[in-house]
C-alpha cells in the first residue's frame, strides 16, 4: 500500500448521438467519478538529516502500532459529474463547424482531499500547518476539489 492509497476509483462514461431528426449528430456525453480517500500520515522530521516529513508515527506520536499508514484516518471520499456537448454543422461537402462545451463539477463539490501531514517540518518543533489543508501550487490544485468551470469552442474541419 502506498502513500497515496486509493482504496476504490469508479468511472462512468457515457454518450449518446442523436440520428436522423433536427438534432442530427448532437452529441451529449456524460462522466461521473467517485473516489475514496487517501490516508493521513503523522510525518516527522528525521533526525540524522533533518528532512521533513520523513518518519511515519502513531497517531500518539510513537511507533507502536501496527501500522502508521493512515495513523489519522483518510480524507472524505469524493466523486463529480461532468456533462459534455458536441455539436456538428455542415457547411459544405468538406467544412464542418462544430460547437463544443464541456461542463465540469456540474454538482460545485468542494471537497478536501489532501492536508498537511508533516507534523515536524524540523526535528523538535511541531509544524503550525499539520492537518491543515495543503497548499496550491499555481497548477496544481491539491488541497480541495476543483468547483463548477467550463470550456467552451468552436471547431473548423475542412
Amino acid at each position: 500500500v502506498l502513500n497515496s492509497d486509493v482504496r476504490h476509483t469508479v468511472n462512468g462514461f457515457f454518450s449518446y448521438t442523436f440520428g436522423d431528426h433536427w438534432m442530427k449528430g448532437l452529441t451529449l456525453g456524460t462522466a461521473a467519478r467517485y473516489q475514496t480517500g487517501f490516508p493521513i500520515n503523522n510525518l516527522h522530521a528525521h533526525p540524522a538529516y533533518g528532512n521533513s516529513g520523513e518518519l511515519p508515527f502513531c497517531a500518539d506520536d510513537t511507533v507502536n502500532c501496527a501500522s502508521a499508514r493512515g495513523a489519522l484516518g483518510r480524507t472524505d471520499s469524493f466523486g463529480s459529474v461532468d456533462l459534455s456537448v458536441r455539436y456538428p454543422i455542415r457547411i459544405s461537402e468538406k467544412v464542418t463547424l462544430t460547437f463544443l462545451g464541456d461542463l465540469f463539477n456540474i454538482t460545485n463539490n468542494r471537497r478536501l482531499l489532501n492536508v498537511n501531514r508533516f507534523h515536524q517540518t524540523v526535528i523538535g518543533i511541531p509544524n503550525a500547518d499539520f492537518l491543515k489543508p495543503a497548499g496550491f501550487t499555481r497548477n496544481n490544485f491539491d488541497s480541495y476539489q476543483r468547483p463548477f468551470h467550463a470550456r467552451f469552442g468552436l471547431k473548423l474541419q475542412f
